[in-house]
């Protein structure tokens, strides 16, 4: 490209069985001191009505992921998914997990072939505290006597209600502020830990409660997940990595929960890029 001149990068993005949220990055090389621009490229997916798109185990689903998105803490929520039996023989759905947080319903728990369902799960937050819940339910599925293992998420985020709150503490809420929107890893080593450390400003003039902070990928550690900051204060929290040649995906979503009444969730993307030999 001569000086002056402009180009155009083209991104193809194939949406085909991706239903939902994907964040992706690019990475373009120059000649300019072998720098590099990094590209984020993010977008939701949505799913073809009428179409199973997932799967749980065997069982076509119409998805393999209850998010119940934000429940008030001291309520409950009921979601609902339909699975449907494709394999052309008669199959037995037998729950293998429990929590005191959810009860999961499945009907009926015998699918004929061509045969759809329900899973029901309704979630109580009375067991709960406050902050992200993620979960994977268990189930197995009994086919010709063969057993086979089927997985569903549930995803949730127990929040405050802040419809509650007295005239004064409307008044004068905690305010959350980060001197970041996005966090960026760069380039990391495998089998090396990597350590950042990430700030929390407290622009309010009541007490910042950080009910916990979580991330998407299970590869990551957080210390501490939760804390306390007084008006006009910073709290500091440490994001852990130690990826591996074989496991170096290292891209997630990192959620902050708290009793911001303005911000009570807030989403960070992380990226990066494992500097593989």
């Amino acid at each position: 490209m001569k000086p002056g001149q402009t180009g155009t990068i083209s991104v193809q993005f194939d949406s085909n069985n991706r239903p939902g949220d994907f964040h992706k990055s690019m990475l373009i090389y120059t000649d300019i001191n072998d720098q590099f621009i990094r590209l984020i490229i993010e977008g939701y997916v949505i799913s073809t009505p009428g179409k199973f798109r997932n799967k749980i185990g065997s069982l076509d689903a119409s998805n393999n992921i209850i998010d119940f998105g934000d429940i008030f803490f001291g309520t409950t929520k009921n979601e609902t998914i339909t699975i449907f039996n494709s394999t052309g023989e008669t199959v037995h759905i037998i729950s293998l997990t429990k929590f005191d947080q959810i009860e999961l319903n499945v009907e009926p728990q015998i699918l004929k072939p061509g045969q759809s369902g329900e899973i029901t799960a309704e979630f109580s937050t009375l067991h709960s505290e406050m902050g992200k819940f993620i979960t994977v339910y268990d189930f197995e599925i009994i086919k010709k006597e063969e057993k086979y293992n089927g997985k569903l998420s549930i995803i949730a985020n127990i929040v405050e209600d802040f419809s509650i709150l007295t005239e004064w503490e409307s008044a004068n809420p905690p305010i959350i502020s980060t001197a970041f929107n996005k966090i960026d890893l760069g380039k990391i080593e495998p089998n090396k830990l990597t350590i950042k450390n990430l700030e929390i400003e407290n622009l309010g003039k009541r007490e910042l409660l950080i009910h916990n902070i979580t991330t998407t990928n299970s590869m990551y550690s957080i210390h501490p997940y939760k804390q306390k900051i007084k008006p006009g204060e910073k709290g500091t929290f440490q994001l852990s990595i130690k990826p591996t040649i074989k496991k170096n995906n290292i891209a997630s979503k990192l959620t902050i929960i708290s009793n911001d009444p303005v911000k009570s969730v807030i989403n960070f993307t992380i990226i990066g890029k494992v500097d593989l030999p």
